[in-house]
C-alpha cells in the first residue's frame, strides 16, 4: 500500500507526477518519442522504467533493476532475495556484460545507484571499464529528470 501522503500528492498533481515508483503520463511520451526517432534500431537502454519506454521508443529495454524483461536478472533477485548491484555482484556483472546496453535512462537522482563518481565537468560516468557520456536530459516533472547516457564508443545521436 502507497503511503497516505504519496497518495494525497498523487491526487494533487495527476499523471504528471505520480509516486516514485510509477511513472505514467504524458510527460514520458515526449522522450520515449525522442529515443525512438534519434536511437539506432537495435540501441540497447538499460532502465528500471520500462512501460512507456518499451512501447514507445521500440528499443531493447533491459530492466537491470527487477529483471521484468531479464529472466536472468530475475532470477539472480530471486536466488539472493535482493536487488543486484552493478560491480557488487559477479553474476549480475556477467548478464550486464552479455546485454552490454549502449545507453542508460535513468532518473538523475537513481544514477547514485551505481556505486560509482559521476565527473561533475561532463556528466559522465565509468561501468565495469566501460565510459559512459551524458546525452541529454528530460524533465518528467519539478522533481524528477531522466538523464540519458551513452556508452563513449558509439555514435552520438
Amino acid at each position: 500500500a502507497l503511503p497516505i501522503r504519496q497518495l494525497v500528492r498523487f491526487e494533487r498533481t495527476g499523471w504528471t507526477t505520480p509516486p516514485g515508483f510509477v511513472m505514467a503520463g504524458r510527460t514520458l511520451i515526449d522522450p520515449t518519442i525522442w529515443l525512438r526517432d534519434h536511437l539506432p534500431a537495435d540501441a540497447v537502454i538499460a532502465t528500471r522504467r520500462i512501460g512507456a519506454l518499451s512501447y514507445f521508443s521500440e528499443r531493447h529495454v533491459f530492466d537491470f533493476k527487477y529483471g521484468l524483461t531479464e529472466p536472468q536478472v530475475a532470477r539472480i533477485i530471486h536466488d539472493t532475495k535482493r536487488f543486484p548491484i552493478l560491480g557488487k555482484s559477479a553474476p549480475f556483472d556477467a548478464v550486464w556484460r552479455d546485454v552490454h546496453p549502449g545507453y542508460i535512462l535513468e532518473d538523475e537522482i537513481a544514477l547514485a545507484e551505481f556505486k560509482t563518481r559521476i565527473d561533475p565537468h561532463d556528466g559522465s560516468m565509468k561501468l565495469l571499464g566501460e565510459r559512459f557520456e551524458r546525452v541529454r536530459s528530460f524533465p518528467l516533472s519539478t522533481d524528477r529528470t531522466w538523464v540519458l547516457l551513452r556508452r563513449s564508443d558509439l555514435p552520438a545521436p
